[in-house]
């Protein structure tokens, strides 16, 4: 009974977890999950195709390793062959005499390296290096797919929150103009207001209309690298921006920080060492074309005889007393010394010194690259908190000389055209300070790439 019990809870505790699990989970209205970044990014990871050629090549590079090391092995062979010769041909004896005779062998076949000049380990060296660099290019590839969903991310957010600041602002447009009618009717105004406020919102919906389209292109664009389907069912988490501003705040690190992380980990830099440690290898596999090579045999081997003049076939043994005594063992070693291929070797390590050159020019644009790329984003992300201030500056004043604009209307001492000009104002500099604040936390967001954090929320 004890046992029963014990069972149950051991099936159940899965089911919990994925009860749990699921429970995060928020939903739409209409049933459909509510995407967060890192799920955005897992699922475009799993269907990027540069990523799946990255997999492909790091299996490509198991493999290789594990022939490498099988080439350690020795190798067995058994062998069959049938012939059959006219007018001339062995007796059982192995005398060449006039008669016709058929010949049924058979052996098995050891054969083994003892020294092969260092060339099998080099390989195998160079395999695990191949499998280094396919495994931190397939990371490398990993990260640039989780650069492109983060700014996808971040900029249907931002798209979206300018796009309710523009239904905003048309919701104010279109209270003005009600307003404006309703003097226009009472005689206190002349219809012109009410006409170049109507102008006025006309303009904003071909605006609002524009801007529905780019966001609705964007979330198109997500949809499609996370391999979502629809992008009108597309929902993400919407977090505080403010929150994600001030937090953003706390990881502007310093360049050389930022640097050394960086040379220390990436990994497109070890992509690079491991390619240039391959490259090493390479000239050491070509030298090894100098040194002799030592190989061992062995093996059993037996035959059977069979002449088709009736004459001597009765002077043959049956199949199985030959089989016993034509069989033999062998054993044998062979020293192969190298003393001219054709130029082939010193070709190979003369080919091996280009692709490790090579391979030392692209370390060194690479560590470069990653040091331009770290300063720039180090640079960016400084620059972007700045405009924050400014922005946030700029939007007060423009909202503060809205109001003021909006009272002087209603009272009749403004016209449409000046509130138009201080909403256009206050609008153009909302969305500025919205653009500033999405941008700094994006900028940031690299800055933490390069830092190895990948928790980004």
């Amino acid at each position: 009974m004890k046992l029963t019990i014990l069972s149950l809870i051991l099936a159940l505790v899965p089911v919990a977890l994925i009860a749990q699990e699921n429970s995060t989970q928020q939903y739409t209205p209409d049933g459909h999950p509510i995407l967060t970044l890192q799920q955005c990014i897992k699922m475009a990871v799993e269907c990027n195709s540069n990523f799946l050629r990255s997999q492909a090549d790091s299996t490509s590079a198991e493999i290789q390793l594990a022939s490498a090391k099988n080439s350690f092995l020795p190798q067995l062979n058994a062998q069959m062959g049938q012939s059959f010769s006219f007018g001339r041909a062995k007796d059982e004896r192995g005398v060449i005499i006039n008669h016709s005779a058929a010949n049924t062998d058979f052996g098995v076949g050891l054969s083994y390296t003892l020294f092969s000049g260092l060339r099998r380990l080099y390989s195998m060296n160079e395999a695990k290096s191949s499998l280094l660099a396919s495994e931190q290019t397939l990371l490398e590839t990993k990260d640039k797919i989780s650069l492109d969903i983060i700014g996808m991310y971040y900029q249907v957010l931002m798209q979206e929150d300018m796009l309710r600041i523009s239904e905003f602002n048309l919701a104010q447009t279109e209270f003005h103009l009600n307003y404006t009618k309703a003097m226009v009717e009472g005689g206190k105004w002349a219809l012109s207001k009410q006409l170049e406020l109507e102008s006025q919102l006309a303009n904003e919906k071909l605006t609002l209309i524009d801007s529905r389209n780019d966001l609705f292109l964007t979330r198109l664009n997500l949809a499609l690298n996370v391999d979502y389907g629809s992008p009108d069912s597309l929902a993400i988490v919407n977090p505080d921006i403010d929150k994600m501003v001030a937090l953003a705040y706390s990881k502007l690190y310093p360049v050389e920080t930022v640097y050394n992380y960086a040379m220390n980990n990436r990994a497109g830099v070890k992509a690079a060492e491991n390619n240039l440690q391959i490259a090493k290898l390479g000239i050491r596999a070509a030298s090894s074309g100098f040194i002799p090579t030592l190989s061992f045999n062995a093996g059993y081997s037996t035959s059977y005889f069979y002449p088709f003049e009736k004459s001597q076939q009765q002077f043959i043994s049956d199949f199985s007393t030959q089989l016993k005594h034509n069989g033999r063992y062998f054993l044998g070693f062979t020293l192969s010394i190298p003393l001219f291929d054709a130029m082939e070797t010193p070709n190979a390590i003369r080919q091996a010194k280009v692709k490790y050159t090579l391979a030392e020019i692209h370390s060194k644009d690479v560590r470069e690259a990653l040091y331009r790329q770290v300063v720039t984003a180090q640079a960016n992300a400084t620059s972007a908190s700045k405009k924050i201030a400014a922005a946030t500056e700029s939007a007060q004043i423009a909202k503060e000389s809205l109001k003021m604009t909006e009272a002087a209307f209603e009272a009749g001492r403004a016209t449409p055209l000046e509130l138009e000009q201080a909403r256009n104002r206050s609008l153009i500099a909302e969305m500025q300070l919205v653009r500033a604040k999405y941008d700094f936390v994006y900028k940031v967001a690299i800055l933490e790439h390069y830092m190895g954090v990948t928790d980004v929320q």
